[in-house]
């Protein structure tokens, strides 16, 4: 996601401490279908979050719907919302949605005609560490950049990007064979530094596909399909932090359908909408099922 979005995501975070909101590393006592994976290296991790969607609604215990009115957030020209159209769960999946109207949509102080669908589990999980499983159909139309990605569920080392960020996916639908994994935080110059990679995925709006990252201590990497196509092991942040920082404190996951914004990858006449996201699960493992 793009720099100017991040300072936002500190104000969802103080809005839900001053609710009184408790955060979680895991969900204990969680029935879960995931079981137990390999761990890197060795071990095992167990599974700590299964959302397999399988009901008719959102469910509050995993997560909680980003309304741009309470927090300002949005990506590009859209707003995000909270209904049924934009929001919903059924036949197995969580499907968010971008509209565009003729009108102007309520959004506070943003002007726009577009509407779409952003969940966090912001406050009700986060994790230090583990495996983090997402399998899903992203929109590939021009103009829609669609995003699975986890942010700092505390700003340990400061704004971003100085805390870090975790891209697991995020799709150009200027360029709909490939989807990006990036890893966000300050670098040794003190600048926003990106490290990047290009993973190649077929179809990814016609066919689910699985999109995951293994994060331990020493490596952080990127999988399409169970195929590794990025693998970080020696990134760098600003003194005086060092490796493993700023990737050393749990991360909350974000699921968010968004509009391109920056060219070539703005949403135009041409882009065909509604268009929809689709989640079949979510699934995360750890060293322990409850921390």
């Amino acid at each position: 996601m793009l720099a100017r979005r991040r300072p936002i995501l500190i104000v969802i975070l103080a809005v839900l401490v001053l609710a009184g909101v408790l955060v979680v590393v895991s969900r204990p006592g969680t029935t879960s279908t995931c079981g137990t994976i390999s761990a890197p290296g060795g071990g095992r991790w167990h599974c700590t979050f299964d959302d397999e969607f399988d009901g008719s609604t959102l469910d509050p215990a995993h997560w909680q719907v980003v309304k741009t009115t309470q927090y300002g957030f949005h990506s590009g020209a859209e707003c995000y919302v909270d209904d049924g159209q934009h929001v919903g769960v059924g036949r197995g999946v969580l499907t968010l949605t971008v509209t565009h109207s003729a009108e102007p949509v309520g959004c506070g102080g943003i002007s726009t005609q577009y509407a779409s669908g952003m969940v966090t589990s912001s406050g009700h999980f986060a994790q230090l560490y583990g495996r983090f499983e997402i399998r899903a159909k992203l929109p590939a139309e021009a103009g829609l950049q669609p995003a699975l990605w986890m942010y700092p569920q505390a700003q340990t080392y400061g704004r971003w990007p100085t805390s870090g960020e975790i891209d697991i996916a995020e799709l150009f639908g200027s360029s709909p064979g490939s989807v990006a994994a990036h890893l966000h935080y300050r670098g040794r110059d003190g600048l926003p530094t990106s490290q990047g990679g290009s993973c190649s995925v077929s179809d990814p709006a016609g066919e689910f596909h699985t999109y995951g990252v293994d994060w331990t201590p020493t490596s952080i990497a990127f999988e399409v399909d169970g195929r590794q196509c990025a693998d970080f092991t020696n990134w760098q942040p600003n003194q005086p932090l060092s490796q493993p920082a700023p990737f050393d404190h749990p991360f909350y996951i974000l699921l968010e359908l968004a509009l391109g914004n920056t060219s070539p990858n703005l949403p135009s006449a041409a882009t065909a909408l509604p268009a929809s996201m689709e989640v079949d699960y979510v699934r995360a493992w750890g060293s322990s099922t409850a921390q």
